[in-house]
Formats: C-alpha cells, sequence, structure tokens
C-alpha cells in the first residue's frame, strides 16, 4: 500500500529568489541556486499494544521545533509524510530511526540503512518517508491521538548513526529563514529541573535551568519530560563538548550526571562513512 507522494520543495536562499526574479530563469534559480532535499525511504517494523511495553531510555526524541507563537498556542501539526532530517554532517555508517509514544502502546523501529547516494556534504535536509515492512503505510490512524493538539508533546522520533550522533528531526517544510528550537524528550526520574552545562566566555564551567516541561497528559512510561532551547545553543554546545550537549538532572539539591545529546560529530568520525547505495 503506497501513500500519496508528497511534495518535497527545495531549500532556497534570498539571493536566489531575487536572481530568479531578475533574471525570470526558472531552470537557472531551480538548479543552480536551491538546495535538492535528499529522499530517503526506511522501512522497518511497527508494534501496537505490546504484550510488555518497551521501556524508555535517558534521551528517546530530539526535533526541531519552527514557529514558536504557533507551537506555544498548540496549532502545531505534524504528518507523517512532511518528516524531513536536518545534518549537519555526512552521517558515520548507517541511519537508525524509531518513532515511539509515551505510554509505549507503539513503537517503530526501522532497518538501518544508509542515505542515498545524491547526498553530499551541503546537504542539510533529508525527507524521510517511513513504512511498514509487510503494509507499506504507518498506522496514521493509531498515532492520530498523539499527534493531538491538545497533546502536542505525545510522540518522540529519534534518528542517529552507528557513532550515537542524533540528526533532530523536523515536523514540516524546512525554512532556513525561521529560528528554531532543539526540543529533547527525557525521562525526569523524579527531577525538578534540567540544566545545561557549559564553560563561558571566562573559561569558567557553569550551568543554566533550561525550559522543560511535562510531555503529555497520557502516563509517561518511555518518556515524560520535554526540553527546549535554541538551536543555534545547542550547536555551539555540541561544537565545544566531545560528548554532546549535557543537560544536567536535577532533584533537591542534587545534580545527576549529565544526559549527553551528541548533535555534532567527533574529530574522527569522518572516516567513517557510509558505503552509499546507488540508486
Amino acid at each position: 500500500m503506497k501513500r500519496n507522494r508528497f511534495v518535497v520543495p527545495k531549500v532556497c536562499s534570498v539571493d536566489a529568489v531575487k536572481l530568479y526574479l531578475a533574471a525570470v530563469l526558472v531552470f537557472a534559480a531551480n538548479s543552480a541556486y536551491c538546495e535538492e532535499v535528499v529522499e530517503l525511504t526506511m522501512t522497518g517494523i511497527e508494534i501496537i499494544d505490546p504484550n510488555e511495553p518497551i521501556s524508555g531510555g535517558d534521551v528517546v526524541g530530539v526535533s526541531l521545533i519552527k514557529n514558536k507563537a504557533a507551537y506555544d498556542k498548540n496549532d502545531i501539526e505534524y504528518d507523517l509524510e512532511a518528516v524531513f532530517v536536518h545534518f549537519t554532517n555526512i552521517p558515520s555508517g548507517p541511519l537508525q530511526a524509531t518513532l515511539t509514544t509515551v505510554d509505549g502502546r507503539y513503537n517503530f523501529t526501522a532497518t538501518p540503512k544508509c542515505p542515498h547516494a545524491n547526498m553530499t556534504e551541503s546537504t542539510k535536509w533529508v525527507h524521510l518517508e517511513l513504512e511498514e515492512e509487510k503494509k507499506g503505510s504507518l498506522n496514521a490512524g493509531f498515532l492520530k491521538r498523539y499527534f493531538s493538539n491538545s497533546d502536542l508533546g505525545g510522540i518522540a522520533i529519534l534518528v542517529t548513526d552507528k557513532l550515537g550522533t542524533i540528526y533532530p528531526v523536523l515536523w514540516g517544510n524546512p525554512d532556513e529563514s525561521e529560528d528554531l528550537d532543539l526540543e529533547v524528550r527525557v525521562n525526569a526520574e523524579g527531577a525538578d529541573a534540567f540544566y545545561i552545562r557549559y564553560t563561558d566566555k571566562d573559561g569558567k564551567e557553569t550551568a543554566r535551568q533550561i525550559q522543560c516541561e511535562e510531555a503529555s497528559k497520557r502516563s509517561g512510561f518511555k518518556f515524560d519530560q520535554y526540553c527546549r532551547m535554541a538551536w543555534e545553543d545547542a550547536k555551539r554546545l555540541g561544537r565545544t563538548n566531545k560528548d554532546g550537549v549535557p543537560i544536567i538532572r536535577k532533584r533537591g539539591a542534587t545534580y545527576e550526571p549529565s544526559i549527553f545529546v551528541k548533535i555534532m560529530p567527533g574529530q574522527d568520525d569522518r572516516s567513517r562513512f557510509c558505503e552509499f547505495e546507488q540508486s
């Protein structure tokens, strides 16, 4: 069973649009100035209402959130056909993707797969199509309740490579002009606050509290909190911390060891590219 194809946009710069309008050269603007969004289909196994719900980890989902005003008004639409993965580098080895719900009633695990051969170091976005191994389309009807505007935190998606680098997912068309937040779905484990650890301009290690909220009205079996920070801040922290962005749980006066969200490759990761499959 095949879904209707989602129209994948091109991400164009402002300069490209100006050149296009000035020259009225549709082909030139389309090919020379617009970045093609690479497509990648990943198939896997979908499990609904397992006998024993799969337990969650420290980091269960990492995504990018745009249009903060709409988000705060609970006016974000999630669409299984509009899943875009953001890349800061070519991944090391095959990608792994999982999709899960807060209560553990749903789990999709994709078979590891290398990105398409036409992905280059300049590629920023990959349009990800998730398909069930035997049925084709995922169970959108079951998942729809987790995309409800009144329960935005009910679903998590995680895309990683073999070295543990996380590639955040954007629900909706990418637009480089928009400010983005990084949103991490985590298990609070009783924490009453979360902090990110960083080194300030004077070289002093310090910590700053970040915004975290209850993920869902449903029972948080897989995860129970989502934490947000500016994407630009997260990238800066990712570049300066080889283990990733450090998120610290705080229980009362006790600070727990960090949860590391690795969104940038390590220095030695570049030599371990996929052997890209050919189309």
